[in-house]
């Protein structure tokens, strides 16, 4: 399984893989490999980054 890739904002660690993340603790998986994101992956991908509640939640969005 690849690695998720995380990144820090403001002391907080956050993940570019928000659904395998997800998937992972919904099989009770703890141990998950991960790797820092890039600048230019989280530039590209910052557009995921909707939360308002530093992430406690999730909102499934239709495409």
């Amino acid at each position: 399984m690849p690695a998720i890739r995380i990144f820090e904002k403001d002391g907080v660690i956050y993940s570019l893989d928000n659904r395998r993340l997800y998937a992972f603790k919904e099989a009770g998986i703890d141990n998950i490999n991960y790797v820092w994101a890039t600048p230019e992956e989280i530039a590209n991908e910052a557009w995921k980054m909707t939360t308002n509640n530093g992430g406690v939640t999730i909102r499934v969005r239709g495409r």
